[in-house]
């Protein structure tokens, strides 16, 4: 196992937080063990790969427009439609657009579009607007579970009010 970080919130990448450990406890590795504790095993072996589908790249995206704007731009890019792609002029625009993208999550045009504008939409809201500024978003938790001695993880979507409010954001 590897070491676990120090109780309390912390400010960790999505890569760490997201990393596979035998013996740290979180919803989705629950929801595994509940499966059975051999779906759980060969998750943290890599022997099963993360899912995903579009849903989850549509909600993580959403979360990256309205809780880290400044990182929006630069993490995820629109893709345009580029016809059915067998033409070479379709293959070659594809191929310039990769490159100019390199490093950048795709996300399909029209929901590129309708992400800014519930973002826009989350700003623009008097209360929206107010819990999710001036705090610090993806938020990592860790701690012990006195009754079990488990150390578990959580990830909190926005942390405003100084630590009053946790905000949990859905994009449906």
């Amino acid at each position: 196992m590897s070491q676990a970080l120090p109780e309390g919130t912390h400010d960790i990448d999505d890569e760490v937080y997201h990393r596979r450990e035998l013996g740290i406890a979180s919803k989705s590795t629950l929801d595994m063990v509940n499966r059975s504790p051999a779906h759980y095993k060969a998750w943290v072996d890599g022997e099963v790969p993360d899912e995903d589908r579009a849903a989850l790249v549509f909600g993580r995206a959403f979360h990256v427009a309205v809780l880290e704007p400044a990182k929006w731009a630069e993490r995820y890019a629109s893709l345009p439609s580029f016809g059915d792609g067998r033409t070479k002029e379709a293959k070659a625009r594809k191929a310039e657009w990769i490159a100019l993208n390199e490093g950048r999550i795709a996300v399909p045009e029209a929901d590129y579009e309708t992400i800014e504008a519930m973002a826009m939409a989350v700003r623009a809201h008097p209360l929206a607007s107010k819990l999710v500024t001036g705090g610090k978003a993806e938020q990592t938790l860790r701690w012990c579970d006195e009754a079990t001695g488990l150390q578990c993880k959580g990830r909190v979507d926005y942390i405003a009010r100084e630590g009053t409010v946790f905000v949990d954001l859905k994009s449906c």
